[in-house]
C-alpha cells in the first residue's frame, strides 16, 4: 500500500520576529479527520469535506491537498456534501449552512443560513445558476441565481433527506429516510413521491449518468436503478452492508460505497456487482469519478483513495494511513531532503496479540508519499532513528532492538545485542561509530557499523538513569540525557569518544517515563529538553561545550520533542499538538499553529524552512516556507 498526499490543515503566517513565513501541512495522515464527501471539476481539481468542518482541495489529482476550516461548522455537525457548477463555482453544505466559492476554493462565503433543524446533507448545482440543498425533516432550499437568493420548497415529506442529483433543473431526484424518493420536473417547484422496490429502507444517495440511467443506494444494502426517469425502480443488487454513496463514470461503471470495513461495490457494466476491499480500515463515505480512469473515495481517518486508471482493484491511498489512525509515530530523520524515515508503533487494540507492532515508514520523494518499509511480527515499539546516509540507517526500540538498513529502507536486519533494555535514542559521528541509549543506564557503542555492540560504563550516580537521547557535535564530544528514579533531569557527557563519562547537569524537570533529547549546532550551541509535568515548558542551553546548562522558559506544555538546524532556529513539539519555534536563539518563542491537537513526539528537518513533525494517529506534519 502506498501512502501519499500533502494536506494543509492550517495555513498560517508567522509574526515578523519569527522569521520566514511558513505553512504546516499534514503530509501523511488524516488523524481524527473524517471525510464525508468528495467531488471534482476535473481529474486534477478535487474537493473533499469533513465532519471537523474542513474543506480540502487538490489541484494535482490528489497528490497534495490544502484545507480551510470553516468556523462553527464542526459544532453544527460538520460539512457533509460538496458539488460544483464548474471549476470556479463550488458549493458545500452541512449543518444549517450552504457555502460558496467563486475563486477556485480560495475563499468561501456563507450564502444561505437555515435553522439548526435543517442539517443539510446534500447539495447539487446545475447550469443556469440552479442550486439545491436538502436536509432533515424534508428541508429543501433552492436558488435560481447561484446562491444570491434562496427559497424554501415544499417537499411534502418529513423524512430526513440525504442526497440530491439531477440531469437538469427539470429532472431532479432527492432521496431520504423511510424510503423517501422524490422527483421534480420544474426546478423543485413541486415534488412527487416515487415508490422504490426497497420499501421503507433509508435511502442515502442518488446519482445518474442521464435521466434514463439513475442509481440510488440504501442503508439496507440496496442498489436501485431506474431506466425511465424514475417511473419505475428495480433492485440491481442487494448487499449485507450499509451503503452511503454512489457514483459512476457514465459508461456503465458504478461504485457504491459501504460505511463499514473499508469496502465498496463495483460494477463495470451496471449489471453485475462485486465487493472490493480497499485495503484500509474504517468507514468510507463519499465517491466521485471524473472518468473510468480517475475515481476518488473518501472516508474516516482522513482516507482518500484514488484509482489511477487501472480498474476497481487498483486504488492507492492518497491521504490517510492504513492503520486507521492507530499509529503512534515517535521519531523522524532523513538522509537527505528527499530520503526520509519515520518510526513508531501500531496500536492493535486491547486483547490483541501482539498488542502493538513496530513500524518504519520511508519516503523517497521529500514526504510527498510514504511506504511502510518494516512492520514487526511481535510486540515492539520503535523510538529512535538516525543514519550516516541512505546506506546506513539505524532504528532502536523496545527490547533492546537495533534495526539496520543498508539499502535506503528496502530491507532491515536486526543487529545482535545482548542487552534487552528498551533503547530510546540513537546517533553517531560516522558510519562506523554509533551510540544507542536507553533504560537502566544503558549506553551502547559500536565502532564497526553495528557488527558488534558494547556497553559503555556510564558515570557513577545514586540511581540508574533512564536515557532518552544522545547527540554529539563531533566524535569526541558526546552527550546523553535522561532521568533517574526521582525524575531528576540528568545530562552526562564524554569528551574522549565514549571511553569515560561524567555527569554534567542534574536538576528538576523530568516526569516518570517522560521523553527527552538533545541537539545542537556545535559545541558552543547545545540544546536539551525533557518532558515536564506541563506546569512550565523548559529547555536547557549550553554555550560552553556542555560544562554549564542554562534553563530557558518557553511557556506551558508537555514537551515531547525538540530539534534545531542552526544556532538561532529551533522547534519544540508538545503533547497538546503545539509547535513552539524560535528564530533568535531562544530569546523569544512563537506558537507555530500546527492545525492539530494530537500529541506530537518528534521533529527534524534539513533547514529552517523544511521541517517534519510526527505524532499520534499517524500524523506527519511538514513545514515549508511559503513562496
Amino acid at each position: 500500500m502506498r501512502f501519499s498526499g500533502l494536506v494543509m490543515l492550517a495555513a498560517m503566517a508567522l509574526p515578523a520576529s519569527a522569521g520566514a513565513e511558513h505553512a504546516w501541512s499534514l503530509a501523511a495522515s488524516g488523524g481524527s479527520v473524517e471525510l464525508l464527501g468528495v467531488w471534482g471539476s476535473s481529474k486534477s481539481d478535487v474537493y473533499a469535506v469533513s465532519r471537523e468542518g474542513a474543506i480540502l482541495r487538490s489541484t494535482d489529482g490528489g497528490h497534495s491537498w490544502t484545507a480551510r476550516t470553516i468556523a462553527g461548522a464542526a459544532a453544527a455537525g460538520g460539512l457533509v456534501s460538496v458539488y460544483g457548477r464548474d471549476e470556479n463555482t463550488v458549493y458545500v453544505a452541512g449543518g444549517a449552512m450552504v457555502l460558496r466559492s467563486t475563486d477556485h476554493g480560495a475563499t468561501w462565503i456563507t450564502v444561505y443560513t437555515g435553522t439548526s433543524d435543517d442539517k443539510f446533507a446534500g447539495v447539487f448545482a446545475v447550469g443556469g445558476g440552479e442550486v439545491i440543498a436538502v436536509g432533515a425533516k424534508g428541508a429543501i432550499v433552492h436558488s435560481a441565481d447561484s446562491g444570491s437568493t434562496w427559497e424554501r420548497q415544499n417537499s411534502n415529506s418529513t423524512s430526513d433527506l440525504n442526497g440530491v442529483w439531477g440531469s437538469s433543473s427539470q429532472d431532479l431526484f432527492v432521496v431520504g429516510t423511510g424510503g423517501a424518493l422524490l422527483r421534480s420536473e420544474d426546478a423543485g417547484a413541486t415534488w412527487t413521491a416515487q415508490t422504490p422496490e426497497s420499501g421503507d429502507e433509508d435511502l442515502m444517495a442518488v446519482w445518474g449518468a442521464s435521466k434514463t440511467d439513475v442509481w440510488v443506494v440504501g442503508a439496507g444494502g440496496s442498489v436501485l436503478h431506474s431506466k425511465d426517469s424514475g417511473a419505475s425502480w428495480q433492485t440491481a443488487h442487494k448487499w449485507d452492508r450499509q451503503l452511503s454513496s454512489v457514483w459512476g463514470t457514465g459508461k456503465g461503471e458504478v461504485y457504491a460505497i459501504a460505511t463499514t470495513g473499508g469496502q465498496f461495490l463495483h460494477s463495470p457494466d451496471g449489471k453485475k456487482f462485486a465487493p472490493v476491499k480497499s485495503g484500509v480500515e474504517g468507514a468510507l463515505h463519499g465517491v466521485w469519478a471524473a472518468s473510468p480512469d480517475e475515481v476518488f473515495i473518501a472516508g474516516e481517518n482522513g482516507v482518500i483513495l484514488h484509482s489511477p486508471g487501472k480498474g476497481a482493484k487498483s486504488f492507492e491511498q492518497r491521504f490517510g494511513i492504513k492503520g486507521a489512525g492507530r499509529e503512534i509515530l515517535t521519531a523522524v530523520w532523513g538522509a537527505s531532503p528527499d530520503d526520509l524515515y519515520v518510526v513508531g508503533h501500531l496500536e492493535n487494540g486491547a486483547g490483541t496479540k501482539p498488542p502493538h507492532t513496530g513500524e518504519i515508514f520511508h519516503s523517497a520523494d521529500a514526504g510527498a508519499s510514504w511506504v511502510s518499509s518494516f512492520r514487526s511480527t511481535g510486540a515492539m515499539e520503535l523510538h529512535g532513528v538516525w543514519g550516516s546516509g541512505p546506506a546506513n540507517v539505524f532504528v532502536v526500540g523496545e527490547g533492546g532492538n537495533i534495526l539496520h538498513s543498508k539499502d535506503s529502507g528496502k530491507s532491515w536486519e536486526t543487529q545482535k545485542n545482548l542487552f534487552k533494555n528498551t533503547l530510546r535514542g540513537v546517533w553517531g559521528p560516522s558510519a562506523e561509530e554509533v551510540y544507542a541509549v536507553g533504560d537502566k543506564g544503558r549506553i551502547l557503542h559500536t565502532r564497526d557499523g553495528g557488527k558488534t555492540w558494547a556497553a559503555e560504563k556510564g558515570p557513577t550516580t545514586p540511581a540508574p538513569i533512564d536515557f532518552r537521547g544522545v547527540f554529539g557535535p563531533d566524535k569526541d564530544h558526546v552527550y546523553a540525557i535522561g532521568q533517574d528514579e526521582k525524575t531528576e533531569l540528568v545530562i552526562v557527557t564524554s569528551v574522549d569518544g565514549g571511553k569515560t563519562w561524567k555527569e554534567a547537569y542534574r536538576g528538576p524537570g523530568g516526569v516518570t517515563g517522560g521523553a527527552g533529547g538533545l541537539w545542537g549546532a556545535g559545541k558552543a550551541d547545545l540544546w536539551a529538553y525533557t518532558e515536564s509535568d506541563g506546569s512550565e515548558l523548559k529547555i536547557l542551553h549550553s554555550a560552553d561545550e556542555g560544562k554549564k546548562w542554562e534553563p530557558q522558559a518557553v511557556g506551558k506544555g508537555i514537551v515531547h520533542g525538540g530539534w534545531g538546524p542552526t544556532a538561532t532556529d529551533a522547534y519544540l513539539v508538545t503533547a497538546g499538538g503545539e509547535i513552539q519555534r524560535t528564530a533568535d536563539g531562544g530569546k523569544t518563542w512563537t506558537d507555530d499553529k500546527s492545525g492539530t491537537v494530537e500529541a506530537l513526539h518528534g521533529v527534524w528537518g534539513t533547514a529552517p524552512d523544511n521541517v517534519f513533525v510526527v505524532g499520534d494517529k499517524g500524523i506527519i506534519l511538514h513545514s515549508r516556507a511559503k513562496p
